[in-house]
């Protein structure tokens, strides 16, 4: 396997063992979730998804040069304006603003749900892998990436923020007063 840097990873299935990725400009990324952007952009007959197993992507990945250049990731509790400070940010034309971008959260998911140690490394693995093909796609066009995360990611913001030191970290909350009012 070769040439998937650059790539877009659209989505991830554990089960099978694969990631989907697609060539893809973040301009294409309109909608405001990820998971619409890439449902819309897997159904686009003029483009081909390249699906590659783990273990291909894991060894692949090795021999890149990773990136440490994520400009900010956004952690929320639901209904607090998170949406809405990643939607204005997407108007900064320096920046690539993934909302809740599913191959970034499920290899999280993953390593939470075992205590086995091979797969929290390679769910770990993954993530690396993700999201530095999401890194070099944004620096391509000269971007920089900005990662909302979905809300049940909220209470593992301190060990995300350590993937990404250079990043700016943005906690939004709401009072759950003012959430059920």
């Amino acid at each position: 396997m070769t040439g998937v840097l650059g790539l877009v990873p659209l989505s991830v299935d554990p089960t099978e063992r694969t990631v989907s990725l697609v060539d893809a400009h973040p301009d294409d990324f309109t909608e405001p979730f990820f998971e619409y952007t890439a449902r819309r952009l897997a159904d686009d007959a003029d483009r081909t998804v390249v699906t590659v197993s783990w273990d291909d992507l894991l060894a692949e990945s090795a021999s890149w040069d990773q990136r440490h250049d994520v400009a900010g990731l956004i952690f929320n509790v639901g209904r607090c304006g998170s949406t809405l400070m990643s939607n204005m940010m997407k108007a900064h034309d320096k920046l690539w603003v993934l909302s809740e971008p599913e191959p970034l959260s499920k290899p999280e998911l993953i390593s939470r749900r075992t205590q086995n140690l091979r797969a929290r490394t390679e769910a770990d693995g993954l993530y690396r892998a993700t999201v530095t093909l999401l890194q070099h796609r944004a620096a391509e066009v000269g971007r920089r990436l900005v990662i909302k995360y979905p809300s049940w990611l909220a209470a593992r913001a301190p060990t995300m923020s350590a993937n990404h030191p250079e990043a700016a970290v943005f906690g939004l909350y709401r009072t759950p007063h003012d959430v059920v009012a």
